[in-house]
């Protein structure tokens, strides 16, 4: 940590935009990831997500970021959830070194904030089942694919997106597996044009479509079955 951090000062931060800690952190890799997490984070549309500095998370295995969730409506005082990056915990075990990211979730502070909001499912079976699955070629096609991602979700189209960089085919084959209706594929051509590639995995058809009308075309071929 750089001599110029104070740890008081410091955990009162709220932003990144804080011209204390952006001077202070001048140059800091660590500080840099952060702004570029952020900006992930603002391509999905998350704009409750914010900086907290004060946010500490008791176990010493975590290595990188730190998070917690709460409920913004405030209904619910309590975390719901909390975790973080942690690269070095499976080795710790004896396993290969392995990247990771993880949290605990609190079941019955979950089923208050479902209760809540009357969001508990009637058939969790079948609400847990995706309706698409977006398919990313690489990191640079990411911001691209969250955003498409968020907007389905926002229209209540249950939604999964790649984060384990595997391969398309492998994600092919994973939303095959899931039972997923629709791919849809985010690629360089597709994100530099401003287009999707939609494939329907029961009739095997593809579709280029638009980034700008895409929920709204995902939403017309869900509902004609």
């Amino acid at each position: 940590m750089p001599a110029s951090f104070a740890a008081p000062r410091f955990a009162s931060v709220r932003s990144l935009d804080d011209e204390w800690l952006a001077g202070a952190a001048s140059g800091s890799g660590s500080y840099a990831r952060m702004r570029e997490f952020a900006g992930l984070l603002e391509a999905a549309g998350l704009a409750s997500a914010t900086f907290d500095a004060s946010v500490v998370r008791g176990l010493d295995y975590y290595t990188g970021t730190v998070f917690e969730l709460s409920d913004t409506g405030g209904g619910n005082r309590r975390a719901i959830c909390g975790g973080g990056r942690y690269d070095d915990l499976v080795g710790l075990f004896g396993g290969k070194p392995v990247t990771g990211v993880g949290f605990g979730l609190g079941l019955l502070t979950l089923k208050l904030f479902l209760e809540t909001y009357g969001l508990l499912p009637a058939d969790p079976g079948e609400s847990s089942r995706p309706q698409v699955f977006v398919a990313v070629y690489s990191a640079s096609e990411a911001p691209a694919a969250l955003a498409w991602a968020e907007s389905l979700r926002a229209h209540g189209v249950r939604t999964v997106m790649e984060i384990e960089g595997r391969s398309i085919s492998r994600q092919f084959r994973a939303a095959g597996k899931a039972g997923t209706r629709l791919v849809v594929v985010a690629g360089p051509e597709e994100v530099a044009s401003g287009e999707a590639l939609v494939r329907d995995m029961a009739s095997g058809t593809e579709h280029r479509v638009q980034s700008g009308s895409l929920t709204s075309r995902i939403l017309g071929m869900l509902a004609s079955g």
